[in-house]
């Protein structure tokens, strides 16, 4: 395969609801148009996060797009705005939480065509 093209229309297709948000998986294996690496939009809604996870098997990058957001990693946290980028070494601890009113919005990298997922125990 030389390249491929997902459209809007089939990008539904790889969308799932969460109770905090949204994910849009738009390239890697899943999806079935990426081997190597895994893109996704993710929509945060106002004062929610996303479980506390690692992904043991890659790198994660986070780039937002809108919102603001405070991103715990292991017993650290940032503050990220519009235009800021994180980059997530493998096998760290890591969520964001929109600490915003409005919905906000990442896009994230993953360096794998299909990033391991591990929740952290409670």
């Amino acid at each position: 395969m030389q390249y491929s093209v997902l459209t809007a229309q089939q990008a539904q297709d790889y969308s799932s609801e969460e109770g905090w948000g949204r994910v849009d998986q738009l390239a890697g294996v899943e999806v079935g148009n990426a081997v190597g690496v895994s893109l996704g939009r993710v929509l945060f809604k106002p004062g929610q996060a996303d479980p506390l996870h690692a992904h043991d098997n890659c790198e994660e990058v986070v780039y937002v797009v809108s919102g603001v957001f405070s991103y715990t990693l292991g017993d650290e946290s940032v503050i990220l705005r519009r235009g800021d980028t994180l980059v997530v070494s493998a096998g760290v601890f890591h969520n964001g939480r929109n600490i915003g009113s409005e919905p906000a919005e990442i896009i994230r990298v993953l360096s794998a065509g299909k990033g391991e997922v591990r929740i952290a125990s409670t």
